[in-house]
């Protein structure tokens, strides 16, 4: 968008006021047709309105002129010096100081490859000992996708990977699905399907007598074993850090495939005294109504998993748990895996607790033993308080304080406000105030907060940062506490 002539103007015109006369007070004001530029002796200037119509400018009449003759020119050229010639004016056409030689016409000769002499096997005795020389893996591996052995020799003619494949040399037992090939002359490579299998020990061996093919024998034989872990556990629920209901059900995740119903025999539940409860597996209306329990087994493989709870002795599941009491589930030793015989040998724990009688724990203001008029007051239960169901009518306050606020966050409640320094607050529970498990406090709790003075502060107005204008009050506000 073009600015006015006229803004334009004023605007270079206020740009010189300020760069010349800096000490100059500028006042224009609306109800003035012309603003004056005071000052105290200074300069003087007078603004008035503008026009909008382009500036004029004087025509120019063009001069008559008359072209030299060729005498005249050629007079004006010979005043000039002579054109200096220099060496590198002309030069030849650069060319390469030698081109290349043009090809030669040559004979093809007809010879299979590799050559016979080359697949003949020279006599063993030049030969040397065949060695395996590496092998992979070995001993305990979490997991493994291949099994590679390497020789020292070449065991394979350069041939296609079909007819290579034909020759192993190498027996591994148990074998999963999967295939064998060559990678280069001198190493196998054995591929399972999937990956081997876990929980599963697994031997690898090269006989005695294993010719290479330049002639090339195996001494001894070589073998080995490796072994994959048995099974271990992932993820447990309930978490140990939250109150569970009576009838909560149990959760957890393996590294690899299992069979529930065999897992779960492996399992006890026991309470602080050691008494063991029992246990069966988790339906799927079951699961489906667990909202945190169904995002588990969707996060989770399929057939590394189980659910289960825990049921009294007419098999009811409802109160089956002991209230307010710390529970310990140990998966094992002996738990099995489906895909290898391997059982664990240690056993894997996890604990949870239920629910106790609905009360407050604690009760904080601030930190250090000081509490601040501006200090939130946060009061702590031992199970999460029932939302929806909360009301802030539940929740009174004396003597009043301005902007108050109650909010409920799991089982703390925070209260905030405008609070009068140097004064004792009671803050009072409503007995009907209730927990998430359906319990409530049962009787009124009332509670004290003694607020102290603030602390001594003062600051500016704004964000720190303050501008005054120059045609404004002549003051800068500042504020104080204490």
């Amino acid at each position: 968008m073009t600015l006015p002539r006229r803004c334009v103007s004023l605007l270079l015109i206020y740009s010189f006021v300020v760069a010349v006369a800096p000490h100059s007070t500028v006042s224009a004001r609306n109800t003035d047709p012309q603003p004056q530029i005071q000052d105290d002796g200074g300069l003087r200037f007078r603004l008035s309105e503008g026009t909008e119509q382009p500036e004029a400018r004087p025509a120019t009449t063009p001069v008559s002129t008359t072209a030299l003759s060729d005498a005249e020119t050629e007079a004006v050229l010979k005043r000039l010096p002579p054109i200096k010639s220099e060496t590198s004016d002309e030069t030849d056409f650069a060319t390469r100081s030698q081109s290349l030689p043009p090809p030669r016409t040559g004979l093809t000769i007809a010879q299979p490859f590799p050559a016979a002499n080359e697949m003949a096997p020279p006599d063993s005795t030049t030969a040397g000992t065949l060695e395996v020389i590496r092998y992979s893996p070995q001993g305990d591996v979490p997991i493994t996708p291949n099994l590679s052995v390497t020789f020292s020799q070449p065991m394979v003619a350069i041939s296609s990977q079909e007819e290579a494949a034909k020759y192993v040399p190498v027996k591994l037992t148990p074998e999963p699905h999967g295939k064998w090939r060559w990678i280069g002359t001198k190493t196998l490579l054995f591929e399972p399907d999937v990956r081997f299998a876990m929980a599963t020990q697994y031997s690898v061996s090269v006989p005695a007598g294993t010719k290479s093919a330049i002639g090339g024998t195996l001494s001894s034989e070589k073998s080995w074993t490796f072994t994959t872990p048995a099974p271990k556990v992932k993820t447990t629920y309930p978490y140990a850090n939250d109150p569970r209901p009576l009838d909560s059900l149990m959760f957890v995740e393996f590294d690899q495939r299992i069979d529930p119903a065999a897992v779960l025999k492996t399992i006890t539940l026991s309470t602080t005294g050691n008494t063991q409860l029992p246990l069966r597996l988790a339906t799927k209306e079951e699961i489906e109504a667990d909202w945190y329990v169904k995002d588990l087994v969707k996060a989770a493989q399929k057939d590394r998993w189980l659910a289960f709870r825990a049921i009294d002795s007419n098999g009811d599941t409802k109160n089956a748990l002991p209230i307010n009491t710390y529970m310990t589930v140990r998966i094992g030793p002996g738990t099995p895996s489906i895909e290898g015989p391997r059982t664990t040998s240690t056993k894997q724990e996890f604990y949870f607790y239920t629910y106790g009688p609905f009360h407050i724990t604690q009760s904080l203001c601030g930190y250090l033993g000081r509490c601040k008029p501006n200090d939130p007051w946060r009061i702590e239960f031992n199970n999460p308080i029932a939302l929806p169901g909360f009301e802030e009518s539940q929740v009174r306050i004396e003597p009043a304080m301005d902007g108050l606020r109650r909010t409920v966050s799991g089982n703390t409640l925070v209260i905030d406000g405008l609070k009068k320094p140097e004064t004792t607050f009671r803050v009072t529970l409503d007995k009907s105030l209730a927990d998430s498990f359906g319990q409530k406090l049962g009787k009124d709790e009332t509670l004290e907060f003694k607020v102290g003075p603030a602390d001594p502060f003062i600051w500016l107005s704004g964000n720190g940062f303050v501008v005054l204008d120059p045609d404004g009050p002549r003051q800068l506000s500042l504020y104080t506490t204490n």
